[in-house]
């Protein structure tokens, strides 16, 4: 009997729902059809496709018709004709800022997926581009070598133009430099701000009283140490360089092709002198300007075919450990260079009292 009776409600219930339907005026039957239509694809080519709703057009289900659009850096009613935000982006490095729009878009699948089997199409230098670049979606390949003149037209003509900074301007820039972000995958914070120069050609320049120069981590450790002198530390290039033995010591780790490789932490000291001993912001130069006059009248930068080493140079990366090792931060490759790994056994094993920092700055 109680079946019977569910039945009959059941029954009831329909009946009424579709008369209640057969009652709608016309014009809520066009309002429903509208709120239906609101989500066909197809409308702008004349197309009138049948659309599932929930409630059959009673109600709006299509949520993506707002009043309020975003132009630019603006929100804007298209209803009432009025300017309702402004979003500020960051204006001293804008590509820090995440766009919603444009991050994360790929706009075709890696030609070269099936040579890599064991990594995801949708990875991006091997997950690792501290180390490697990918300008075209191809194999990573190293950075090319290039003049002082080359990397200060990189920064006068990055979508910033840092190059062109004065003043607080370059202040600021160069207090970025050092931010980091702890990566939990390789287990250690990584630089946020210098994977910039990862893919362009000057990453690498050479000189002749530095040697060969690695600019990322050059640009790198200048953040840091200006950053601990703009803390108030006694000694910041010290403990700038401090810190690049640590990301040595982590790197014999994580990236072993990469720890200690000879141009490494020669770069992270001169990259700290530079900040703390030479950049100035109350100069009238600009960031440019100033880092062009220590990389040429100080470091007295080069031509790199005049490297002792140019015609040995990779032409691509590896996973293999660097060609020269060099635990110091005394410069290879220049004049009185023996062709001897840095002092690579130098550490006494075991003590961690060794502390070559302190000894050469």
């Amino acid at each position: 009997m109680k079946k019977l009776l569910l039945l009959i409600v059941i029954l009831f219930s329909v009946s009424y729902s579709f008369a209640q339907e057969e009652q709608l005026s016309e014009k809520e039957k066009a309002r429903r059809e509208k709120n239906i239509q609101a989500g066909n694809p197809f409308a702008r080519f004349g197309y009138k496709a049948k659309v599932a709703t929930l409630s059959k057009g009673k109600y709006l289900e299509f949520h993506d018709l707002d009043s309020i659009v975003k132009i630019g850096s603006f929100s804007y009613h298209v209803k009432r004709k009025v300017v309702t935000g402004f979003t500020k982006y960051d204006t001293v490095y804008p590509e820090s800022t995440l766009r919603p729009e444009i991050v994360s878009r790929w706009l075709s699948p890696d030609p070269l997926s099936e040579e890599f089997p064991s990594w995801s199409p949708y990875n991006f230098t091997l997950n690792n581009p501290i180390r490697f670049v990918d300008p075209d979606g191809r194999e990573p390949i190293k950075p090319y070598v290039g003049t002082a003149a080359v990397f200060i037209s990189l920064l006068n003509n990055s979508p910033s133009k840092v190059g062109t900074y004065k003043g607080v301007s370059a202040k600021k820039y160069l207090l970025k430099l050092g931010n980091t972000k702890w990566n939990w995958k390789q287990m250690r914070p990584l630089p946020t701000q210098t994977g910039y120069f990862n893919m362009k050609k000057g990453r690498y320049i050479y000189t002749k009283k530095g040697g060969w120069l690695d600019m990322t981590h050059f640009m790198f450790y200048a953040g840091k140490a200006y950053k601990y002198k703009n803390d108030g530390h006694k000694n910041p290039i010290g403990e700038a360089v401090q810190d690049g033995y640590k990301q040595e010591a982590s790197d014999a780790f994580s990236a072993k092709h990469s720890a200690y490789s000879y141009e490494d932490l020669p770069t992270d000291k001169f990259g700290a002198e530079f900040a703390v001993n030479h950049f100035d912001p109350n100069s009238d130069k600009t960031f440019g300007e100033q880092l062009n006059n220590y990389l040429t009248n100080v470091l007295e930068a080069t031509s790199p075919e005049n490297a002792p080493n140019f015609n040995d140079l990779p032409l691509t990366d590896s996973n293999k450990v660097p060609s020269r090792t060099n635990n110091t931060t005394s410069p290879l490759y220049i004049e009185g260079d023996k062709g001897k790994s840095g002092f690579k056994n130098i550490i006494p094993k075991n003590t961690g009292k060794f502390k070559p920092w302190e000894n050469k700055l």
